[in-house]
């Protein structure tokens, strides 16, 4: 059984290699059957995973299973439709999160709500202690949703494809904390 996630307007579909494999071949049939999800006309990936899905498809090949090699497709409770990606990937030793919605479900919290799903997932099921998001100064809705995870600036770097990049991370510690106070709000709320 394919590995699932829920919140209260995403199904999570953890992907696979093979999955990746229908979609760069554009086998509509297949990616749909495979993942349950209702795609775009035309099957374009989100923004700024195009380039990627290759690497991500060999990525997950390799990884063979590890949370912190892994990437879930974001798609609507209630229409089944395909929201965007988010996942995680390793690079020197750090866990590194990457996100993408579909331009037309933009500013809607989508991207938040699946990215707080996931990090909970992800502290749960490794040793992972860290995570880290690379995002360039001027990408305002990728930075809020940095922050709205409870990610702090940590410092710059410069990434070859992207430039000049912030690093953001969030600890196991922090994300615990922040869901354990948000769990409290809502339940006083």
């Amino acid at each position: 059984m394919k590995e699932r996630l829920e919140t209260g307007r995403l199904i999570l579909h953890r992907l696979e290699a093979d999955d990746f494999d229908a979609w760069l071949e554009g086998n509509r049939i297949d990616l749909e059957t495979r993942t349950g999800a209702r795609f775009p006309a035309a099957m374009e990936p989100p923004p700024l995973f195009e380039e990627d899905m290759p690497a991500i498809r060999d990525q997950l090949r390799r990884a063979g299973g590890d949370p912190a090699a892994s990437t879930w497709l974001m798609l609507a409770r209630s229409n089944r439709a395909a929201v965007g990606i988010a996942g995680f990937t390793q690079s020197e030793g750090t866990v590194v999160t990457g996100y993408s919605v579909y331009p037309a479900l933009q500013r809607m919290g989508l991207a938040t709500e699946g990215l707080q799903a996931l990090l909970g997932w992800l502290f749960e099921q490794s040793g992972v202690e860290r995570v880290r998001a690379t995002i360039p100064p001027d990408n305002a809705p990728s930075i809020r949703v940095a922050e709205k995870l409870g990610m702090q600036v940590v410092g710059r770097s410069q990434d070859a494809q992207a430039g000049e990049v912030l690093l953001y991370e969030v600890g196991r510690a922090e994300h615990g904390a922040r869901q354990s106070t948000e769990s409290a709000s809502t339940r006083d709320a």
